[in-house]
């Protein structure tokens, strides 16, 4: 003789409680991975600048060399303009631009004109020293003046 015992009845699918728990704990973590992200992206931001200042400057070193001629890029507020060939390029709208200039010390917003930053026949330019300022991060470098490598350069990331 056998006997059965009544099986209870279970609920399929989660409770409420449990349901409101994981959203919770997946809200935590998405809510680090943005923190720790956010940063990261200036930095990527800063760089991308910096290579961009840099990658002028070269091709600016190249052309006044070949071309025997003084060629010309104005560091703006907002942009970066290559007189010579009319291109211009635009910083991205939170980031900020300071140079400092030869026998300066002190780090200095490009006037409203612009910066003239002169690349000479003989294969050199001036050397001038960039800031890249973002609200996470920052970037400070020197152009070298025979190469237009950016040389010295400091990185900093602002933990939040």
């Amino acid at each position: 003789m056998q006997i059965c015992h009544p099986v209870p009845a279970r609920s399929a699918g989660f409770s409420l409680l449990e349901i409101i728990v994981a959203l919770a704990v997946a809200m935590l973590i998405l809510g680090g991975a943005v923190l720790t992200i956010t940063p990261v992206n200036d930095e990527h931001q800063i760089r991308r600048t910096g290579g961009k200042i840099e990658t002028t400057a070269r091709k600016a070193l190249i052309e006044a060399g070949t071309e025997n001629r003084t060629a010309l890029i104005v560091v703006g507020r907002d942009c970066l303009e290559d007189e010579t060939s009319g291109a211009e390029w635009h910083w991205p709208e939170d980031i900020r631009i300071l140079i400092r200039p030869p026998g300066n010390e002190k780090w200095q917003v490009p006037s409203a004109g612009g910066y003239p930053w002169r690349f000479f026949p003989q294969g050199i330019c001036e050397p001038l020293a960039f800031r890249i300022e973002s609200e996470a991060a920052e970037m400070e470098f020197k152009i070298d003046p025979l190469t237009g490598e950016a040389r010295e350069e400091r990185v900093i990331v602002n933990a939040q």
